[in-house]
């Protein structure tokens, strides 16, 4: 694709999408009309997953608490006998 630079400012977004379908074995590419939504979007939807990923982290931990303290009490509960 060839964009004129002189119609492109240095602030200026531009974004081309290139997708491979295995299906048809070709490339599509697609060029949003709306460069700034589509750049906003992608942003929130990177910011969203970071959020749900920083959420899980805790979850995970909870769970190898949890088992690190089921095996300690199951070693404690061999030793005793």
């Amino acid at each position: 694709m060839n964009i004129p630079t002189s119609q492109v400012t240095q602030q200026e977004v531009r974004v081309l999408m290139l997708l491979y379908s295995n299906r048809k074995h070709q490339f599509m590419g697609l060029i949003p009309n709306n460069q700034m939504l589509f750049v906003n979007g992608i942003r929130n939807v990177i910011t969203q997953h970071k959020k749900n990923q920083q959420m899980r982290v805790p979850d995970t931990m909870l769970l190898v608490d949890h088992i690190a303290r089921e095996e300690r009490d199951c070693g404690k509960g061999l030793s005793s006998t």
